[in-house]
C-alpha cells in the first residue's frame, strides 16, 4: 500500500512510501512490523501461561473469583506457543519419573557396570 490516509479507528495513521506512519510521526518497514505483531503475540501468551499459573496455586475457595479469560489467537501467523511447549515438556518430564519404579534393573546395572564392549576406531 502505497501514500494512503487510513481512517476508522486507525485515523492518524498513513501509508507513505511503503512505511506505516504513526500520528507522531514515527515510520514502520513492514519487517518491523512483523517483530511487532512477534512480540505481541508472545506478550499475550505469557500473560495467559502466568495467569493458568496463578489459577493453579491459588485456594480453591478463591478459584471462582479469579477466572482467566483465554488468549486472542491469531491463526494468520505460524506462532509458537510457549505455554504449550512448557506443558508438553513437564507432561514428558512427570511421565517419565512416574514410569521410574517400574524399570528394568538388570538393564540398568547391565549397562552402568563391568568392562565396556570393544570400541572401532
Amino acid at each position: 500500500m502505497r501514500d494512503r490516509q487510513l481512517t476508522g479507528p486507525w485515523a492518524g495513521f498513513s501509508f507513505v512510501r511503503g512505511e506505516l506512519v504513526t500520528p507522531e510521526g514515527k515510520a514502520f518497514t513492514a519487517t518491523q512490523l512483523t517483530w511487532l505483531a512477534l512480540t505481541s503475540s508472545l506478550a499475550r501468551e505469557w500473560s495467559a501461561m502466568m495467569d493458568e499459573a496463578k489459577l493453579k496455586v491459588c485456594k480453591p475457595q478463591y478459584r471462582r473469583l479469579y477466572v482467566p479469560k483465554p488468549p486472542q489467537r491469531s491463526t494468520a501467523a505460524n506462532v509458537i506457543y510457549l505455554r504449550d511447549v512448557i506443558q508438553r515438556r513437564h507432561e514428558e518430564r512427570s511421565s517419565v519419573v512416574d514410569g521410574a519404579g517400574s524399570a528394568d534393573r538388570s538393564t540398568v546395572v547391565r549397562r552402568t557396570r563391568g568392562p565396556g564392549a570393544p570400541r572401532r576406531g
